[in-house]
């Protein structure tokens, strides 16, 4: 078998556990030694067949990080360390919905909190979202801290 089959492969190995963006493949790829001009290869193969498609990952992705509760920061630091492109992030991150999903949380956790204001906060800050827009998304819901 020739080293792009083999690099195929593998790609398709990583492929059945979960969708991947190309930059996480390419680094898995290199991780293997595999040459440059086999892992282009292959990403190329792989693209042109519709079995990597960063535009659909990073929407997929996002939307199962908006699930777990996690705000912008964190959102972005995630999508950085996929090696995902900033301008998808924001393509896909709607500020309505991400605003009605933080409402959504803080509803959800405020009675978990209940008297515990502070550590709602705190665990809304440790989600990735900034201060003003916990603030906002409270005074929408009429709750003080």
């Amino acid at each position: 078998m020739n080293d792009f089959n083999k690099a195929l492969n593998y790609a398709f190995l990583l492929l059945k556990y979960r969708m991947r963006s190309k930059n996480e493949l390419v680094s898995r790829l290199k991780k293997k030694r595999f040459k440059l001009d086999i892992i282009e290869k292959v990403i190329d193969n792989l693209e042109k067949n519709n079995y990597i498609n960063d535009k659909e990952f990073s929407r997929l992705y996002l939307d199962s990080l908006l699930k777990k509760g996690y705000g912008k920061k964190r959102i972005e630091f995630n999508f950085n360390r996929l090696g995902i492109d900033k301008n998808l992030i924001s393509e896909f991150l709607d500020d309505i919905y991400y605003k009605k999903n933080l409402e959504e949380l803080i509803k959800k956790k405020i009675s978990f909190y209940k008297d515990r204001k502070d550590k709602l906060l705190r665990f809304l800050l440790q989600r990735g979202y900034t201060y003003q827009e916990i603030e906002e998304a409270l005074g929408k819901l009429n709750i003080e801290i």
